[in-house]
């Protein structure tokens, strides 16, 4: 498939995790 939207993928995963981090350190704290 095309790399765009491979990386495209990567951007949305990555920020994807970043939110559940930050959801687990709220949850945490």
């Amino acid at each position: 498939m095309s790399q765009d939207l491979s990386e495209h993928y990567a951007e949305k995963s990555k920020r994807v995790q970043q939110k559940l981090e930050n959801l687990r350190k709220v949850a945490s704290g």
